[in-house]
């Protein structure tokens, strides 16, 4: 699995890791998150993206360990059934990008296709990264947070990367795209969104009212506006042939469930700010986005 997007991608990896993990039986990790010197990608497309992603292109290989019932002939059938046990190695990788000033997601996803600038396939010796992407491989993409201060068309604009001769590329090789859609904020505005100084890590000044509140409900206005972008944004992807993981409304009501000031991180960039973007992990809304993503594998 491929994580494609901003940091709300990221914390989809991390709540995947842990959900297969959960679900691998015992729950156990048998081997610590690897370093990435197994993906020799990664090197390539890290000095390709030098200045462009901040280098935020990692993989982790989970190993969960699963229990199963094995029947092997009647004699075994009559006395029960056997417990095997199996490793099931998961690659989830995570490549930055859809943030302002950042590597467009078009051009991240071609790069992970191994296509040249033009849609091109790339040739080894071409100057262009070979294809990481494999057969049987899930992309899920996401992008919108950045830009969701800004118009409905420059949000829904970051799915327009990606066009339909990329997903073309993606099906003959095998490789699977979902969009994840971009979840709530709950920032004591009008419809929630974040609004410049004041609402992040540089506090809420002398807005003792606003901190006080902290993370805040949407009213209406936020509903329609996130219906809005939500609905954009999937006219984009129905171009481009994109499937979506509807997974938007289970971030509608969970202010209660962002980091908040409830992290040492938060409280030491500011003592005052509140983060109403990043859900705890784990939490409700994050579980959910996971339900979904699993649904959309099915």
């Amino acid at each position: 699995l491929v994580f494609v997007g901003d940091s709300m991608e990221e914390q989809a990896r991390t709540a995947t890791a842990c959900e297969l993990l959960w679900r691998g039986g015992s729950g156990r990790l048998l081997a610590p998150a690897s370093e990435d010197a197994d993906t020799p990608w990664l090197k390539d497309v890290r000095n390709r993206l030098a200045g462009a992603s901040d280098g935020e292109t990692s993989c982790e290989h989970v190993w969960a360990e699963a229990q199963e019932e094995h029947h092997d002939g009647k004699e075994e059938e009559e006395a029960g059934s056997a417990q095997v046990t199996h490793h099931t190695p998961v690659e989830l990788c995570y490549v930055k990008a859809a943030a302002t000033n950042h590597l467009e997601l078009g051009r991240a996803l071609e790069m992970l296709l191994g296509l040249g600038e033009h849609g091109e396939d790339a040739r080894a010796g071409a100057g262009d990264v070979l294809p990481f992407l494999r057969a049987g491989d899930v992309v899920i993409l996401g992008g919108g947070i950045w830009y969701r201060a800004g118009s409905v068309e420059k949000e829904a604009g970051v799915a327009a990367t990606i066009t339909p001769e990329v997903t073309a590329a993606a099906r003959r090789r095998g490789v699977a795209l979902l969009w994840m859609e971009t979840s709530a904020q709950h920032f004591p505005s009008a419809d929630g969104r974040f609004k410049g100084p004041g609402y992040w890590y540089g506090g809420y000044g002398n807005d003792d009212a606003a901190r006080k509140r902290g993370c805040t409900p949407l009213n209406s206005t936020g509903y329609r506006m996130l219906e809005a972008r939500a609905s954009a944004t999937a006219a984009a992807l129905r171009r481009s042939g994109v499937a979506i993981v509807s997974s938007m409304r289970a971030s509608w009501r969970a202010h209660d469930q962002h980091l908040a000031n409830k992290t040492a991180h938060i409280k030491r960039k500011a003592a005052r700010g509140f983060d109403c973007t990043h859900f705890c992990t784990p939490s409700a809304a994050l579980d959910d986005t996971v339900v979904a993503i699993s649904r959309a594998l099915a």
